[in-house]
C-alpha cells in the first residue's frame, strides 16, 4: 500500500483527524495527484501524519497551503493519560521524524499552517524553520447551551441578529448557485474576483455532501430574494465558517449576524465547537471577536530549502 492508501485507512478509523486533513478534502482542493502524506509509525501503528500540498512553478516544487484550508498540517495520536513531560518528548520524536522526511523531499520551499491543536513547534525551530502566529476565534459549544453562549455576544451582535430575524427568514439549502452569486457580489463590492470558479465550488460542495460535511444556509427577505448565504464545513468535533456572501443592496439588514447565530446553534445542537476560521484583517477580526469566542493561535511554519541564491531572493520577496 502507498502512504496515501494507508493514510486513507487511518482516517476512516480515527475520528480525531480534522476535515482539512481528510484525503477526500485534499483531493478536492489540491487535485488527486498534487498532494501526499508523510507517516510515522510506532510499534506497528501510525501515530503521526503530515499531509501536504505540492505546487510547481518555473520547474520548482514547493509546499503551500491549499485554497479554503485555513490549517491542516501535523496530526498526532497521543497515548491516554500521558504525563506532560512524556507528551513533549513524544511530540519531539514524531515531529523530528516527519521533519527529516520532509527535508528529504525535492522541494525548494515549505509553508504550512498547522491546526490550533499544535501548541509545540520547537522541533521545527531546532530544524531551522520560521514561525508566524495567526489567530482564529473558537466557541466551545460542546457541553454548553445556546443561552450561555449567547451571553458572550456583544450587544451589537444580539441587536443585529434580532433585527435581521424580523426582516428575513433562514432556510437550509442545497442551492450552491445561489450562494456563489452572493459570494461574487461580495467580491465585486471589494473590486475583486471570487476566490474560485463556480465549477470548482460545485465539485467541492459535492464532495462535502457525499461525506456529510457541510451545511448551507440562505437568508431570504419577504420577497423571497436571497440576500445573504453561508457555507459551513463540519467534522466530528468542529463546525467551521468557510464561506459567505451578501448582496450589497441589503447589507444594512445585517443578515450575516443572524446566519452566524444560526450556525452556532447548529454546532450546539450537534455537540461540536464552532470555529470562525480566523482572519488577520483588522475589521474582520473585530467582527468575529464580538461573538465572544476564545482567541486561539495557530502557527504558520516556513523554511527555504533551496541553496540557489536567486531562488532564495525570490522566495524572500514573496514571503515579505
Amino acid at each position: 500500500m502507498t502512504n496515501k492508501e494507508r493514510y486513507a485507512a487511518l482516517c476512516t478509523a480515527e475520528s480525531s483527524i480534522s476535515v482539512f486533513n481528510q484525503p477526500w478534502w485534499m483531493d478536492a482542493v489540491c487535485g488527486k495527484d498534487n498532494w501526499d502524506v508523510l507517516l510515522y509509525e510506532k510499534n506497528g501503528e501510525i501515530v503521526g501524519a503530515l499531509p501536504y500540498y505540492v505546487k510547481k512553478k518555473y520547474g520548482l516544487k514547493y509546499i503551500a497551503q491549499p485554497v479554503f484550508t485555513q490549517y491542516n498540517g501535523i496530526w498526532i495520536k497521543y497515548p491516554q493519560n500521558q504525563k506532560n513531560e512524556k507528551k513533549i518528548a513524544y511530540e519531539k520524536e514524531i515531529m523530528s521524524s516527519l521533519i527529516e522526511q520532509l527535508s528529504a523531499l525535492p522541494i525548494c520551499y515549505y509553508q504550512q499552517s498547522h491546526s490550533t491543536k499544535l501548541t509545540n513547534w520547537m522541533p521545527f525551530y531546532w530544524a531551522g524553520f520560521r514561525q508566524s502566529t495567526n489567530y482564529t476565534y473558537r466557541i466551545p459549544c460542546r457541553g454548553n447551551s445556546m443561552k450561555e453562549i449567547s451571553k458572550g455576544f456583544a450587544s451589537v451582535i444580539r441587536y443585529d441578529a434580532k433585527r435581521a430575524s424580523e426582516q428575513v427568514t433562514i432556510e437550509e439549502s442545497d442551492d450552491i448557485d445561489a450562494l456563489y452569486t452572493l459570494i461574487e457580489k461580495t467580491f465585486a463590492r471589494q473590486g475583486q474576483s471570487a476566490r474560485c470558479s463556480l465549477e470548482f465550488l460545485k465539485e467541492l460542495d459535492l464532495q462535502c455532501q457525499q461525506h456529510n460535511a457541510r451545511k448551507i444556509y440562505l437568508a431570504k427577505n419577504q420577497d423571497g430574494v436571497n440576500i445573504c448565504g453561508i457555507f459551513l464545513l463540519c467534522d466530528a468535533e468542529t463546525v467551521y465558517y468557510l464561506l459567505s456572501g451578501t448582496d450589497s443592496a441589503y447589507r444594512k439588514v445585517n443578515a450575516l449576524s443572524l446566519l452566524l447565530r444560526t450556525a452556532i446553534e447548529f454546532a450546539v445542537e450537534t455537540n461540536r465547537d464552532f470555529d470562525f476560521e480566523g482572519s488577520m484583517v483588522e475589521s474582520i477580526e473585530d467582527y468575529f471577536r464580538k461573538f465572544g469566542g476564545v482567541q486561539s493561535p495557530y502557527f504558520s511554519l516556513q523554511k527555504v530549502f533551496t541553496k540557489n541564491p536567486i531562488v532564495k531572493v525570490a522566495i524572500a520577496r514573496k514571503m515579505k
